[in-house]
């Protein structure tokens, strides 16, 4: 089995497209991420994860060493320790479960109900093969909410959704408790989100799709009065770019229902 050193970035890739005036223009510009291919690799990667054959998968790609997102895993134990130990999450778009193996040695002591929301292809699987006590899959956000969480992740996700706002919209609707972003595309233009066609490296998979980077004052502003900001924090693990004086990075952040905490 090949594993991949910890800090591996593709080499001499230009990922990122011109801009695009319109999700349509760049989806018709691009050819997606649900080929058979992607599903099949991401497979025998958790497998091998679950198997205790290789430490850490992300996007597909073995490593030989953990990467901790220290922000994420802080705040998961902190939700937990204010609700008697307890954490019943939602990790909208989490793969075949990627986060959760990631963090699951560090949150051995916790009462966890983690559940996945994801393409119907990667649930069919991921109940068939990757689910548990601990580990749900769920074709649907409404499905998910039944099991009544106090959190819910959106990791590196977002930005790949046509219409992000509508899912923030839903879950602040519902009132859960706790919303954390993470490895979230961010701008920092005047007032503007900008949509790219992002290709992944072939090393990965072949895939091409697009992808807002949001302005962060306009993505902040959804959750404004409902929400508080308790914290933000850089990406562990995506190196931030630069175009046309404008910064492109991937942050995190972490709301709070208004005097919850």
């Amino acid at each position: 089995m090949n594993l991949i050193r910890s800090m591996f970035r593709p080499k001499g890739v230009d990922m990122w497209s011109k801009p695009y005036a319109n999700w349509a223009q760049a989806e018709q510009a691009s050819y997606g991420f649900k080929a058979e291919n992607i599903l099949e690799k991401v497979v025998d990667a958790v497998r091998a994860v679950r198997d205790k054959k290789a430490p850490y998968e992300r996007d597909s790609i073995l490593f030989d060493k953990i990467q901790y997102s220290w922000p994420l895993l802080s705040t998961l134990q902190k939700i937990a320790l204010e609700n008697n130990n307890s954490l019943t999450i939602v990790d909208f778009g989490g793969s075949l479960g990627s986060t959760y193996f990631q963090n699951n040695a560090w949150l051995k002591n916790i009462s966890i109900k983690w559940i996945i929301v994801e393409q119907s292809h990667f649930v069919e699987i991921g109940k068939k093969e990757f689910q548990n006590e601990v580990l749900r899959f769920e074709y649907s956000l409404k499905e998910a909410l039944a099991y009544k969480p106090s959190t819910i992740l959106f990791s590196s996700v977002l930005q790949y959704i046509e219409n992000p706002i509508e899912i923030i919209n839903e879950v602040i609707a519902y009132g859960i408790d706790n919303i954390i972003i993470d490895r979230t595309g961010i701008c920092n233009t005047e007032d503007k989100d900008i949509i790219f066609v992002q290709t992944v490296p072939e090393q990965i998979y072949k895939a091409s799709y697009p992808c807002w980077f949001f302005n962060e004052r306009n993505l902040m502003s959804h959750f404004v009065p409902n929400y508080s900001l308790i914290t933000d924090f850089p990406s562990y693990c995506d190196p931030s770019f630069h175009r046309d004086n404008i910064t492109f990075a991937w942050k995190g952040f972490f709301f709070n229902k208004t005097n919850t905490i």
